[in-house]
């Protein structure tokens, strides 16, 4: 497997990335179903870099069937995490309770409005989203993601944080 190491800002998918949402943009294009394509290039490119693939819409058997709008795999096949895409319009943290309510991964995946993105590994926000030139709003930082029981996984909440993430369920 090839070495990591961070892609920085000024790296081909970043910059292909904030080059299409500009196009939408300046065409008044704000709809999921455009905006998401401008990640899901972003994701496909950079995983590419690991030797893994981004897979849209694939079926996930979990008490039903769910449609990740992306997951990626490695060479062996093996899920390595997931992606679901909301628009500008929804509110993020209210889209993300509904879709682990359905019983969406929490291992390894992304939520992302092109404004702001919310990682969630091992049923925890693991990293705050940080602005972006698009208008991101930064979030107060690592959450424990309620469970659909009332417990709570991994450490305490820390102080300080929105209703709207306490109410978070898995």
């Amino acid at each position: 497997m090839p070495t990591t190491a961070l892609i920085k800002p000024t790296h081909r998918a970043i910059q292909h990335y904030y080059q299409a949402l500009q196009r939408y943009s300046e065409q008044r294009i704000a709809h999921e179903g455009a905006l998401e394509t401008a990640f899901q290039r972003l994701l496909a490119d950079t995983a590419r870099l690991r030797n893994w693939n981004l897979i849209p819409k694939l079926a996930l058997k979990v008490n039903g069937t769910i449609y990740p709008d992306g997951t990626l795999r490695d060479e062996y096949n093996l899920p390595r995490g997931y992606w679901e895409a909301k628009d500008t319009d929804d509110h993020l943290d209210k889209e993300i309770t509904k879709k682990i309510a359905r019983r969406y991964p929490l291992t390894n995946t992304i939520f992302e409005d092109t404004r702001e993105a919310v990682l969630i590994q091992g049923k925890r926000e693991a990293l705050p989203s940080r602005p972006t030139q698009h208008g991101g709003r930064a979030r107060s930082g690592p959450k424990t993601v309620a469970r659909a029981n009332g417990t709570k996984s991994g450490r305490p909440r820390k102080r300080g944080r929105t209703s709207a993430a306490r109410s978070r369920r898995d």
